[in-house]
């Protein structure tokens, strides 16, 4: 049976459940979690088709009475796409590469994409929808393609107000690509910072407009009295948290492949965005009993597929959860969790 052979990026560093070490009795964001939101299908022979989700039509469309019209955005990964500049080109949408100069030349297939979006627009719809028996190369939203962006900001203004964090400096100097568009890690980051006032003020107010961040997950929201913050953002500890993250999500995403393509019949009724999203969620939870190595966490994730979700809560024993609690080297752990849950006593 295979086990896996991945990088660990969990071994070096902190848990993804540290946070920030700023005022924790303050937050300035308000954040938002939407509930196992399901991806609209190809809809032949509906009239008139949905654009969107239901569950995410106000958040992403949604006009508040008495205010300024908000915009709809998205920052998307060209990669995610094959030939990304090309479609915007013919979708009728307005949108603008983050990079500009040598790096558009030479990155513009793998660079962030600013585009507002519009209802009935047929583009807009190919980012929320999704066929799990037929891989088709325009429907996006399994591949988390990235974030949408509601504010009151034109386009300009907002590519102005991103292009600011494409590249970060740290305190020596050194400039770092720094990848905000990819949904994962960043909701992650965006939680890490929300009691940190001038980091929040940087990312979500845009010359005076307020910017709110969504994911298929998340609604994310700053407090009304922020003001602008125009000091340059440096790369500091919660960005470096950032990094290794999304080091982490590589290979998680990897992980769900590995269950896709090795348990295809254990797998079926799952869809490609929740066979990854339920990896990540069972690797965050494995972590806080101490496991941080690839191939364990990938047996493990075998595990919860094969026996059902957190398995050791449910075990009637009490055998499996006493184990991953004790305090052991992982190894051991592992190996007499595995034996443990393989016996006929327990199985």
């Amino acid at each position: 049976m295979r086990t896996g052979t991945y990088d660990d990026p969990w071994a070096k560093g902190e848990s993804t459940q540290a946070r920030s070490g700023a005022d924790a009795h303050k937050s300035y964001l308000t954040v938002a979690h939407f509930n196992d939101i399901q991806p609209l299908d190809d809809q032949f022979g509906v009239d008139p088709k949905k654009t969107v989700p239901d569950a995410l039509y106000e958040p992403l469309f949604g006009q508040i009475k008495g205010e300024d019209p908000r915009q709809t955005y998205a920052i998307l990964d060209a990669s995610k796409m094959m030939g990304m500049a090309e479609v915007l080109g013919n979708s009728g949408l307005q949108h603008k590469c983050l990079f500009k100069g040598q790096a558009y030349d030479d990155l513009r297939d793998v660079a962030p994409w600013i585009v507002r979006l519009a209802e009935d627009n047929s583009f807009t719809r190919h980012l929320f929808t999704h066929d799990p028996d037929d891989d088709v190369p325009w429907y996006l939203w399994a591949k988390r393609p990235g974030l949408y962006i509601r504010s009151t900001a034109s386009l300009d203004q907002l590519w102005q107000h991103f292009r600011k964090f494409t590249r970060l400096q740290n305190e020596a100097g050194k400039w770092f690509y720094f990848r905000f568009w990819e949904p994962g890690p960043m909701v992650d980051y965006f939680t890490d910072m929300a009691a940190d006032k001038g980091r929040v003020a940087r990312w979500f107010n845009a010359y005076g407009h307020p910017v709110e961040v969504i994911t298929p997950s998340t609604h994310i929201r700053p407090v009304p009295e922020l003001t602008p913050n125009s000091t340059p953002l440096r790369l500091g500890t919660i960005e470096q948290r950032a990094f290794q993250r999304r080091a982490q999500w590589e290979v998680t995403d990897q992980m769900a492949l590995d269950l896709r393509r090795q348990y295809p019949q254990e797998t079926a009724q799952i869809t490609e965005a929740e066979l990854a999203a339920r990896t990540a969620r069972i690797v965050a939870r494995l972590q806080g009993y101490g496991l941080r190595n690839g191939a364990h966490l990938y047996m493990m994730a075998v595990w919860d597929i094969m026996y059902g979700d957190a398995y050791e809560t449910k075990e009637p024993s009490g055998q499996l959860q006493a184990i991953l609690t004790k305090t052991t080297s992982e190894d051991i752990k592992f190996e007499t969790y595995k034996r443990t849950l393989l016996s006929a006593e327990v199985a």
